[in-house]
């Protein structure tokens, strides 16, 4: 993992999210923060792949990234971390 992805995990593990308040001020509902959560960790290790998601939500990169860190905090939360490696790149 990249430091700064480690460091913000560990923020996540001691509650602090730094980044969380560009995603929460953008004009997207849940289910579209969701959507976006979801198809850039899944999409993580593809080249502009968060420049486009952001192109498609009508948001900048940093809420992207933020809802990417959120959704791997919540993966690495609710697995066991010996079992299951989140990988963010």
């Amino acid at each position: 993992m990249q430091p700064r992805v480690e460091q913000d995990l560990k923020n996540r593990q001691l509650g602090q999210s730094p980044r969380l308040s560009e995603l929460k001020r953008t004009h997207l509902d849940l289910n579209q923060k969701v959507e976006i959560a979801a198809q850039a960790l899944g999409r993580a290790h593809e080249h502009g792949s968060k420049t486009k998601l952001a192109r498609n939500y009508g948001v900048s990169r940093p809420p992207v990234y933020a809802a990417q860190m959120a959704a791997a905090g919540v993966l690495a939360t609710h697995f066991d971390e010996k079992t299951v490696k989140v990988r963010v790149i």
